[in-house]
């Protein structure tokens, strides 16, 4: 019976000592919560007072807010097809810009070769 206690004491003993290091530590910080204390007393009636008034706005804002979502949901619809739409017409972009460069490399080519055949007009005069 006694190693029985004794086991069930142990543990007991650990709890007591964790339950005196935690009311020593509660000394060591309620000094300065008291004084905190007073202030939060004095500011706490005015946000009691605050609070019913905030509970009667709340409401239509959380219907303000019901609205832009109810107005938000169809332009992201509207976007989204904006997207889906400008997509090919960024790749046809993309096209006709490699044929124009594809044009300017053509047009710099006959180019060189209208001078080529100039230099060699000049030369057989």
């Amino acid at each position: 019976v006694a190693r029985l206690q004794l086991w069930v004491a142990r543990p007991l003993l650990w709890v007591a000592r964790l339950q005196l290091w935690v009311a020593r530590l509660l000394l060591w910080v309620a000094p300065p919560l008291l004084w905190v204390a007073p202030p939060l007393l004095w500011v706490a009636p005015p946000l009691l007072l605050v609070a019913p008034l905030q509970l009667w706005v709340a409401p239509p804002l959380l219907w303000v807010a019901r609205f832009q979502l109810w107005v938000a949901r169809p332009l992201l619809w509207v976007a989204r097809l904006q997207l889906w739409v400008a997509r090919p017409l960024l790749w046809v972009a993309r096209l006709r810009l490699w044929v124009v460069r594809l044009l300017l490399l053509v047009a710099q080519l006959l180019l060189w070769v209208a001078r080529l055949q100039l230099w060699v007009a000049r030369l057989q005069l």
